[in-house]
């Protein structure tokens, strides 16, 4: 029955008939004269593009374009969609000065609401949106179409008195229009509804749609002899029943249509008929398969689509970004000229104040441990030379002490050489740490392919490392040391981690220096500790 409502989608298409682009009008072709998945597939991909091309500068184009994507979608077995695009449609041209091309739209969204309507089973929205349509009919031809169809909906609900009035009408109509194949359909609709009334005309209107359908080899002859097999099914003649139901299914093969095939063996089934079972499976299967692919070619086109539709958004957006970038550029362009001088003396101040700042700080660090490690120990060497008795051996242990702490401190500010063997440098700086009590373990040094990283960056490590470490021997008490290098994308991930006694952390001179390194080299340093808690450092660089 669903079947018979489609046909106004055919007389619909001509309601469009404004000025079409060859791309259009190949596509509308494709949509019409084939219903394989492929040609649906690749219509409703233009029909989505070509919407949103014209929505805002023609939406009439776009409701034509909304009006095929809604049958399409129909055709995919996804009547919400369907449903939302006809309403997006007639939305478009509630906008549009009124006239018989708006209205014939208008006209015919509102039929396949009524068609949507119908197939959920809300009769009451399907009335009320033919009813719609029936208003904007300036045609027999039209209304006897939407009688029809609001006929369909009396049948569905066994309101066959009401149907049988619509009917009525539709077939007087398409007769003074001498339409032989909408003839056949209202004809055959009538037959059907007279034979569930018990009137005696029903099996000779069945019986003349289906002469005129043989005449005029129109594909819907199935569904007259499926009509004429109901109408001796529901008077018990099992015999005629069979007979009609098997003339059906010949012409289901002979036209090649997998629905009408499975209603034929179903009919013939039912009937008693059970060497058809096996056939009945396979098509079965097969309705399956095909419904199947149907639901995943239109999931994957409405993937497609809508990954086309934030491209094409993303791509508008920058472009108008970018004019508007442009803009700003243009207009601040002279302003910018005569900014750039003066940012340019007040960017070399502020450099040169936090070179000296830099530097200054520097100078006190050393400044610090020369007072704090070299002079104490020369004050305490003097006082006891002054003594009366001096022990030699002792003298130069002291003086040992005092050479090798100033050799650490000019050590530790001297430049390093990073143009050789960077790995085993900082392997060498690493062990140099290395005492009886304090184990030190580094891991994947020889994955980072240093060669490829800049000197700055490794002498800023060189530096953060040796602070680490010279940290670690003074203050934390730890005896385990771990350091993992790690090569993450683009940098280089070193996490340093002791079991010392950790702290309430507050960053001394030191770790704040090597949070100043990394940032020379738009590197980042983390701290974590606790008192009791051990420290670990996280460094990106």
């Amino acid at each position: 029955m669903k079947k018979l409502v489609l046909l106004f989608f055919l007389f619909s298409l001509k309601v469009f008939s404004f000025q079409q682009k060859d791309s259009l009008e190949y596509y509308v072709n494709l949509y019409e004269k084939t219903e394989t998945i492929d040609n649906l597939d690749n219509a409703l991909r233009f029909f989505e593009k070509d919407k949103e091309l014209y929505l805002s500068s023609y939406p009439q184009r776009a409701s034509y374009d909304l009006y095929y994507i809604s049958k399409i979608q129909y055709k995919f077995g996804d009547p919400y969609s369907s449903e939302k695009s006809s309403v997006e449609g007639l939305r478009l041209l509630e906008g549009l000065s009124i006239d018989d091309r708006v209205e014939r739209r208008k006209r015919s969204f509102y039929n396949h609401l009524g068609i949507l309507s119908r197939d959920l089973e809300n009769y009451k929205d399907s009335f009320l949106y033919y009813s719609k349509a029936l208003n904007l009919c300036k045609t027999k031809r039209d209304s006897a179409l939407i009688y029809n169809n609001i006929s369909t909906n009396f049948m569905d609900s066994k309101e066959y008195h009401k149907a049988e009035q619509k009917l009525l009408l539709s077939t007087k109509f398409f007769k003074e229009l001498n339409d032989s194949s909408f003839i056949a359909l209202s004809m055959s609709n009538l037959g059907l509804v007279q034979s569930k009334l018990n009137e005696k005309g029903a099996l000779n209107n069945l019986k003349k749609a289906l002469q005129i359908r043989t005449v005029i080899n129109d594909p819907l002859i199935y569904e007259s002899y499926k009509y004429i097999t109901e109408y001796f099914l529901d008077r018990k003649d099992i015999s005629r029943a069979k007979y009609y139901a098997k003339k059906g299914y010949d012409e289901a093969i002979k036209f090649n249509s997998l629905s009408y095939k499975y209603e034929a063996l179903f009919d013939l089934i039912k009937l008693g008929e059970d060497q058809y079972a096996l056939e009945f499976t396979k098509i079965t299967e097969e309705m399956f398969k095909n419904n199947d692919l149907k639901r995943n070619t239109y999931a994957l086109a409405k993937y497609n689509i809508q990954d086309e539709q934030e491209r094409t958004k993303k791509n508008e957006l920058r472009a108008i970004k970018s004019e508007a970038k442009n803009m700003r550029n243009l207009l601040i362009a002279g302003l910018a000229l005569l900014l750039l001088a003066f940012m340019f003396f007040v960017f070399r101040s502020h450099y040169k104040k936090g070179k000296l700042k830099q530097q200054f700080e520097t100078e006190q660090k050393i400044s610090k441990k020369v007072h704090d490690e070299i002079a104490n120990d020369v004050f305490h060497v003097m006082t006891k030379v002054q003594g009366e008795t001096v022990n030699k051996s002792e003298l130069v242990d002291n003086l040992d002490g005092i050479y090798h702490k100033t050799r650490d401190i000019s050590k530790a500010n001297a430049d390093v050489d990073v143009s050789k063997d960077y790995e085993s440098t900082l392997n060498d700086l690493i062990n140099s740490f290395k005492i009886e009590d304090v184990n030190i373990f580094t891991s994947n040094t020889s994955k980072i392919l240093w060669s490829t990283v800049s000197d700055n960056k490794k002498k800023v490590l060189y530096r953060v490392v040796q602070e680490l470490m010279t940290n670690m021997r003074k203050h934390s008490k730890a005896d385990l040391v771990t350091l993992n290098f790690e090569k993450k994308k683009n940098k280089i991930a070193i996490t340093y981690v002791d079991n010392g006694i950790g702290c309430d952390f507050k960053k001394g001179n030191g770790l704040r220096n090597t949070e100043n390194r990394m940032e020379m080299v738009s590197g980042t340093i983390t701290f974590e500790s606790e008192t009791n808690q051990g420290f670990r450092a996280n460094l990106i660089l």
